[in-house]
């Protein structure tokens, strides 16, 4: 579906390094930062709302000690999110248009360290498609491609409406409405996700420890996270700069030392939307 099992899995993040603010910016030529990093956030949004991360539901008042966890979800064009869910009638859900709160968790894109980086929250009515209007749907092309793909494959698809969405991101807290996701393309797509990951770690640790350890100490742009305990269970990585989220607008990384961790984002001076593009703009972070 949207995800490789090892991002999709259910074991829970070993840390929460959701962003925080302070940020470097020094002098020269590079685009001002803030307007990088709100490029960044608008981005992420977009990539959480339209496929990418691990959706889950909750019926908060009929239900609220059940998550239901989505096999794929994605906004369709009419602003309503779409999600693809097991069996022809799941627990909690099948009864008239209940309340759930719907929340997208994105980990970090490094194998050996899950962290969560960013999340979509949403609260809506939901609404179960019944086969025929789902068939119907799917000859539409109504339904995003991986709700669709899950549909066809036998999977129950239901609506969720909502008026606003609330992204906790690089910079805090962002509110959207579902049509400013829609739209416009984004970068990556879900089904490039890993494909971005290969490309910019082919670059090595090495490469990515200089140009973070810059931002660090000022001499280049970027977003320095506040610094968090590092858990015990992922100690055997202190040392290691690891990549957690490429993107249109940025990198961001993981930098590990001995007693915490925190992130760095590293921003491209113009969106990327294409793999090519992409290899391009990391032979400019030079």
């Amino acid at each position: 579906m949207d995800e490789s099992p090892r991002r999709r899995g259910l074991r829970e993040p070993v840390t929460d390094l959701h962003p925080t603010d302070e940020r470097t910016c020094p002098e020269g030529p590079a685009p001002p930062l803030a307007a990088l990093l709100e490029r960044t956030a608008l981005s992420v949004a977009r990539r959480l709302a339209r496929g990418a991360g691990r959706c889950s539901l909750v019926a908060y008042r009929e239900d609220p000690g059940r998550s239901h966890v989505a096999l794929a979800h994605g906004l369709c064009s009419t602003g309503e999110v779409a999600v693809a869910l097991a069996g022809a009638r799941p627990c909690g859900l099948g009864e008239g248009h209940p309340e759930v709160r719907l929340r997208v968790d994105q980990l970090s894109a490094h194998h050996e360290l899950r962290a969560a980086m960013a999340s979509l929250h949403a609260l809506g009515r939901l609404r179960l498609v019944g086969p025929d209007e789902a068939a119907a749907m799917i000859v539409a092309h109504v339904l995003p491609p991986a709700v669709e793909a899950a549909a066809a494959a036998g999977a129950r698809v239901a609506l969720v409406a909502t008026e606003r969405v609330l992204v906790h991101g690089p910079l805090g807290i962002d509110a959207y409405a579902p049509q400013q996701l829609a739209g416009q393309g984004c970068f990556p797509t879900v089904e490039q996700e890993w494909a971005v990951v290969e490309v910019v770690e082919r670059r090595g640790e090495a490469w990515a420890r200089a140009r973070v350890t810059e931002v660090l100490a000022g001499s280049r742009a970027g977003r320095r996270g506040d610094q968090r305990p590092l858990p015990e269970v992922v100690a055997h990585l202190a040392g290691r700069v690891l990549l957690a989220d490429v993107d249109s607008a940025a990198l961001t990384w993981l930098v590990l030392d001995a007693t915490s961790i925190r992130t760095v984002v590293l921003p491209f001076a113009e969106p990327v939307r294409t793999p090519g593009e992409l290899e391009a703009a990391l032979d400019s972070l030079t």
